[in-house]
């Protein structure tokens, strides 16, 4: 079950891994350049007397600068500006809040300065994420595509066993043992081959050892997979009444190749 905690933007409850997961994406350039994933855990955040909603709102909008040689030179400037020559940086998580303060209020200054509008950052904003957008909506348009190619598989994938269930009636399901199956049952029946030779058996094969031994005895291996597969009480029941019913002279094959003269056995110990 997920666990759920205020995130402090009084909406929709959401898990912790949804709501860390939103830190993560919006603090994805800081990682990039250099902070460590652990400054923006959740725990961090509320240890450090901050909510997810009262976060976002500081990172932003240098959250948004995507030119990430940028963004490293501008937290330079900042961290320079903010500590030097002779104050001593605190911890990470502050040393990181200080260094977003001082970069938003550069930005504002010169947006004051300059007499730039909300509007027009805004457009600046938008221009710098025009590039990951651009990406985010190839990636959307990727997953739709292959959304829709599963969906076709699975429904060819569909069609194809309702088929085998038609022309295999009850053998439908068989499988051919595995490959470990098969060193398995290799192994068995060439310890019963050296019992009756009387000589002793090998007890371990390397791996070219195991594929000879597969060679050898991995025919009869499967004929037994089969034959216990055909005995299975029920099933052979099953198997004896479709055959019965599909057995008569001429019968086209069920692949559709029409070859004739085709007769069921009598019963499996026939087959």
């Amino acid at each position: 079950m997920a666990n759920f905690i205020t995130s402090g933007s009084g909406g929709p409850r959401e898990s912790l891994v949804e709501r860390q997961a939103k830190i993560n994406a919006a603090c994805s350039s800081f990682i990039q350049i250099g902070f460590r994933p652990e400054l923006f855990s959740l725990n961090n955040l509320h240890n450090h007397g901050y909510t997810d909603t009262k976060f976002l709102e500081l990172i932003q909008p240098i959250s948004f600068i995507p030119d990430l040689c940028a963004l490293r030179s501008f937290f330079n400037i900042a961290r320079e500006s903010v500590y030097y020559p002779s104050a001593t940086p605190p911890n990470g998580f502050f040393n990181f809040v200080n260094c977003i303060n001082w970069m938003k209020s550069e930005l504002s200054a010169k947006m004051q300065k300059e007499g730039m509008s909300v509007v027009a950052l805004a457009r600046i904003l938008f221009d710098y994420a025009a590039p990951l957008t651009q990406v985010r909506k190839r990636i959307q348009s990727e997953i739709h595509e292959l959304k829709e190619r599963q969906m076709e598989l699975e429904a060819q994938s569909a069609r194809i066993s309702a088929d085998l269930k038609l022309k295999l009636g009850p053998l439908y399901g068989y499988e051919e043992p595995s490959i470990a199956e098969m060193r398995v049952g290799s192994y068995l029946l060439y310890v019963k081959d050296c019992i009756y030779r009387g000589i002793t058996a090998t007890p371990k094969f390397d791996e070219m050892a195991c594929a000879n031994l597969v060679d050898v005895f991995g025919g009869a291996m499967k004929e037994r997979h089969l034959i216990k597969f055909l005995n299975d009480p029920v099933r052979k029941k099953r198997i004896e009444t479709y055959f019965n019913s599909i057995r008569f002279k001429g019968l086209a094959a069920m692949d559709g190749n029409g070859y004739q003269n085709f007769e069921v056995a009598d019963s499996l110990e026939d087959l």
